[in-house]
């Protein structure tokens, strides 16, 4: 089940992991220095420069290992959340801890050209707090990049999330979808060496 990148709501729950499209970006990266150079920084460059868009977020940390022996980014993130008192709603803050493994890899080819050159990034988020972790397993980046004859690289990324295995389909899914589709530019920036990457 897919969803646009302002909405989350279904009128069902979709199953558990199972993957649904968040977001679309299309950007250009610099030629790498050396030829041989990847194209794309390694998963402690892209943690250690990943800035977290939401509400409020604060106590971001990097370790390198983390627990899974790679690179993991968690910080606090609090946010204003509707309550139904069923004649009315009120909203309270909610803060949860976002805890993410970070994978790079270098893929075949792209899978939306076999042309271009393919990479994903992939969030592990199963050790998060328990609104994330039950709605959302990974968050994943698909980039397809090709040279230009400038030297610049162009990428399209497209972001996904799989499904946890307790999808709230009015509140909690909604939320933690609509705070995945919120780290979609700060992404491209720390891809792009924008927000303090090491």
């Amino acid at each position: 089940m897919m969803a646009g990148a302002g909405t989350a709501q279904a009128d069902s729950a979709p199953p558990a992991g199972s993957w649904r499209k968040l977001a679309q970006r299309h950007f250009r990266l610099a030629a790498p220095a050396e030829a041989a150079a990847a194209p794309l920084p390694d998963a402690l460059r892209v943690v250690r420069g990943f800035k977290p868009a939401s509400a409020k977020v604060s106590d971001l940390k990097v370790v390198a290992p983390g627990p899974r022996q790679v690179p993991r980014v968690s910080f606090r993130s609090t946010q204003r959340v509707p309550i139904s008192l069923g004649i009315g709603t009120i909203t309270k803050e909610e803060t949860v801890t976002v805890r993410g493994d970070v994978t790079v890899r270098t893929l075949k080819a792209c899978p939306y050209d076999d042309a271009k050159q393919g990479y994903e990034i992939v969030v592990g988020l199963t050790d998060s707090d328990e609104p994330v972790a039950a709605n959302v397993s990974n968050w994943a980046a698909s980039l397809c990049v090709s040279k230009l004859p400038d030297g610049e690289l162009d990428v399209n990324m497209m972001t996904f999330m799989q499904i946890g295995p307790d999808y709230g389909t009015w509140m909690a899914g909604r939320l933690v979808t609509d705070m995945l589709i919120q780290q979609t530019d700060p992404l491209v920036a720390a891809i792009k060496g924008e927000s303090g990457a090491k």
